[in-house]
């Protein structure tokens, strides 16, 4: 599993993202949910999804906090991975801009986008070297 944290300064908000997990990562899965406020019965599902079935991902935030984890399960393909960090980029993307009232249609939603991706990308392009 590849462990990421992001601050995106300007808007003060916390993203750690997780890569690669799998039935090996349950605990860490689940305990990061819980401390950021995920109900318990939902972390239990989503923490089951994304341990044991590829292809999977998700993103959850905890508004108040303007803290937001994303994890992305093992993959069948580099292809796949790409797909689901942007599925979840998406969701992530919706949250912050709704906390702040910024049109998902604008600018600014579309640079917070590519600033979130392109720090994706350079943490996974590190690693898979």
């Amino acid at each position: 599993m590849i462990i990421q944290h992001l601050t995106i300064a300007d808007n003060k908000w916390d993203i750690l993202l997780y890569y690669g997990t799998n039935k090996y990562h349950k605990k860490d899965v689940m305990d990061t949910l819980i401390s950021l406020g995920c109900p318990y019965k939902s972390a239990k599902h989503a923490t089951d999804t994304v341990c044991t079935r590829l292809n999977t991902g998700l993103t959850f935030s905890n508004i108040d906090h303007r803290t937001s984890f994303v994890c992305v399960s093992d993959t069948t393909e580099l292809p796949q991975m790409v797909n689901t960090i942007a599925h979840e980029i998406k969701h992530l993307q919706t949250h912050i801009c709704g906390y702040y009232g910024v049109s998902e249609y604008g600018e600014q939603a579309a640079y917070l986008t590519g600033y979130i991706a392109q720090k994706i990308y350079r943490a996974l392009s590190n690693f898979y070297k």
